[in-house]
């Protein structure tokens, strides 16, 4: 059963800009000062955050039957959004240090596309 609340984070967030995304992400690895940098500094900081664990979302996602199924079938918004959620899921038990939305995070990298974080050949077929 998928994550009722991570869903519904996946749908209040569905229309965000990445920007947007990515000031969260950054909001949160400052651990929310007083006196936060500048949106663009956020903003560059969760990018670079995605970034630098890509490889670490690759291992997790790739491989995962869930992923894949879900993203083989034709993608809905619905089924788009149940494939977010499902990659939050991963997200979350991802030992990656700070805690980041993980909503925002699967947003960015379902928009991204897996196919380019997984590889061309990617999903599998069998």
């Amino acid at each position: 059963m998928m994550n009722e609340e991570i869903k519904k984070e996946v749908e209040q967030r569905w229309n965000s800009s990445d920007d947007d995304l990515y000031y969260d992400i950054g909001l949160s690895l400052y651990g929310r000062p007083a006196f936060p940098p500048p949106a663009a500094k956020l903003i560059e900081k969760g990018r670079a955050w995605l970034l630098s664990n890509q490889a670490k979302f690759a291992q997790a996602l790739c491989p995962d039957p869930k992923v894949q199924a879900l993203y083989s079938e034709e993608l809905s918004t619905k089924n788009l959004i149940d494939l977010v959620v499902i990659v939050a899921d991963s997200i979350m038990s991802l030992k990656i240090g700070v805690p980041v939305p993980p909503a925002n995070a699967s947003l960015l990298l379902v928009r991204m596309g897996l196919r380019q974080l997984c590889g061309e050949n990617w999903p599998v077929k069998k």
